[in-house]
């Protein structure tokens, strides 16, 4: 392991921390309280994020011949809870934001317990009883994860409880900086691996954008089942069709060990913020649509 490399291991989860604690400073009791309000809501991002989106990857990587970093890489992002990306997407598409972020904060409190599973189950599935087999411990995994979502999201709840002047202040600068951690660690893990991205971009690119958009068609589906508003729909597409990228970068490196699995998320982060951009769009053109007619 090289200097560069260690040093990426270290800011990988520094980032993330920071990132957390930003999406903890726009949370309060009170978004809680508004998923209770609205179950139906809820519980359509919650299953989709659980148990639709997982279930989506490992069908994809059983059916779609890919190596078996790319299947695992593919598990890993869909085992991750959306992120700062998938809040802003909310936003622009003038969705329900309240929902999005609380859908965010929730799933990413949930999936601490699920990713050690999720993805211990696609490593044994795609590195069979090979050498390769990662012996994942799933208590250490979830203290991990805990230290750097739960925690810090906790935290930055805090502040808002006790000053939310100050919280108000620091949320625009945190959610600025979220993005820019993201592109910068999206930057980070290509250039670490920077050959074998090149080599598999257009392989990994197809399956990446499969589950995308395969994902955000899902959802949008589920909310349809469920009968939720336009807002609503758009918003529990957009929540399980763009996921945290880093948390996924930070499983693949510091978890699992493999950098030819952080490749996957990285070209997910990248793709996934033009087709929710798009899907963004789309969804604005449709309801000014509705409001003229």
């Amino acid at each position: 392991m090289d200097v560069f490399e260690l040093g990426f291991r270290i800011i990988v989860p520094i980032g993330l921390i920071l990132v957390m604690f930003g999406m903890g400073l726009g949370l309060g009791a009170d978004d809680f309280h508004r998923v209770i309000q609205n179950p139906a809501a809820a519980t359509a991002g919650i299953a989709g994020q659980l148990i639709l989106l997982p279930i989506l990857a490992f069908a994809i990587t059983a059916i779609v011949p890919m190596q078996p970093e790319i299947a695992v890489g593919l598990i890993v992002i869909a085992a991750c809870p959306g992120g700062v990306a998938s809040n802003a997407i909310v936003f622009a598409a003038k969705a329900d934001v309240a929902l999005s972020v609380s859908l965010t904060a929730i799933n990413s409190l949930v999936t601490v317990f699920t990713i050690p599973f999720v993805v211990s189950l696609g490593v044994s599935m795609h590195f069979g009883s090979s050498d390769a087999i990662l012996d994942l411990p799933v208590l250490d995994t979830i203290l991990q994860l805990f230290s750097i979502t739960v925690f810090p999201i906790s935290l930055g709840m805090f502040v808002r409880w006790r000053s939310r002047i100050l919280a108000n202040a620091l949320l625009d600068p945190a959610r600025v900086g979220s993005m820019i951690i993201l592109t910068l660690i999206v930057i980070g893990v290509i250039a670490l691996q920077v050959e074998s991205f090149l080599a598999n971009v257009a392989y990994a690119g197809f399956s990446v954008l499969l589950l995308n958009l395969a994902a955000m068609a899902a959802g949008y589906s589920l909310a349809y089942v469920v009968r939720l508003n336009a807002a609503q729909k758009t918003t529990v597409a957009i929540e399980i069709g763009l996921q945290n990228g880093t948390l996924a970068v930070l499983v693949a490196l510091n978890l699992l060990q493999m950098k030819e699995v952080a490749i996957v998320p990285s070209v997910y982060a990248a793709v996934m913020l033009v087709t929710g951009g798009l899907f963004a769009v789309l969804m604005r053109r449709q309801q000014a649509r509705l409001l003229t007619d």
